[in-house]
């Protein structure tokens, strides 16, 4: 999807840290499917994937008046974190976990209320395994 285009940022690389830059401004930005497809992308494992992906996510979860436009992508955006959650990779499922907070105080406890015994069964399998666990908590 970057390679092509879609996901509209480039890459600034600095000498210690990278930054993602976007040609639009996040607040102008259309997130249906923008997020979905971020989401999705933290199962990336490959630069410069697995950076936009993660990177990509935080900052429309953090832009503002993202909570109006988060609010009506949760059932899709929750439907892709409950795929990428299954994830055997310690780092992917780090990535996921932190996102998945990010939603929950973003958009609030109610607004997922109806998907947490799809995410908890998931998450409470991932506690018992030692390269993940750790991140679960």
């Amino acid at each position: 999807m970057y390679a092509r285009g879609d996901v509209p940022c480039h890459i600034n690389s600095g000498s210690v840290h990278s930054t993602l830059t976007w040609n639009t401004p996040l607040e102008q930005l259309q997130y249906d499917p923008l997020l979905v497809i971020l989401t999705e992308g933290l199962q990336e494992i490959d630069h410069p994937y697995v950076f936009i992906a993660r990177q990509g996510v935080k900052d429309l979860l953090r832009a503002p008046g993202a909570k109006q436009k988060v609010l009506p992508l949760v059932d899709k955006v929750l439907q892709q974190l409950k795929m990428v959650i299954r994830t055997s990779n310690p780092d992917v499922f780090q990535a996921t976990c932190e996102t998945l907070g990010m939603v929950v105080q973003l958009v609030g406890g109610q607004a997922i209320l109806k998907h947490i015994g799809s995410i908890v069964i998931p998450l409470k399998a991932k506690l018992t395994d030692p390269k993940c666990g750790k991140y679960a908590a």
